[in-house]
């Protein structure tokens, strides 16, 4: 359901309400859960062992963010919303934003000449919502 529709579904509800006589002078309030939406950038300042990855809270969802971040899998994990199934590696990387607005985190140890995949993350009292996913692969070492 978009917000058009749930905005739409609860007018009519007030209505409706407002047209029972029971309903007198109290105003009823629902309040829809809905995700936070977040964004995932490209990576920046890679090396062969560290790299700055961020993202965008765009949208709370109307309620407080309880979490952000980065979740980053290692090439060969299979993407779900759970744990990656490739043993060693599956970072949830947390940030110190809890509202609309950009975000960063630096990662270190990671492995040279590799390939990760990751994704920006939101939570808010209704679940966790994730950016699109993006590839970053570090430096050969020295």
């Amino acid at each position: 359901m978009n917000r058009d529709s749930s905005w739409f579904l609860l007018s009519l509800i007030v209505l409706s309400l407002a047209a029972c006589s029971k309903f007198e002078d109290r105003l009823y309030i629902l309040k829809f859960p809905e995700l936070p939406t977040v964004s995932t950038y490209a990576p920046e300042n890679i090396t062969s062992h560290t790299a700055c990855l961020s993202g965008s809270i765009e949208s709370t969802g109307g309620s407080a963010i309880t979490e952000s971040g980065i979740n980053i899998y290692i090439s060969g994990c299979v993407v779900t919303p759970g744990p990656c199934q490739v043993p060693g590696f599956n970072e949830w990387r947390f940030s110190d934003n809890n509202s609309i607005g950009h975000f960063s985190v630096f990662l270190r140890d990671l492995r040279p000449n590799t390939t990760y995949h990751y994704r920006a993350f939101a939570k808010n009292e209704f679940g966790t919502s994730f950016g699109d996913m993006q590839i970053l692969v570090t430096h050969e070492g020295k």
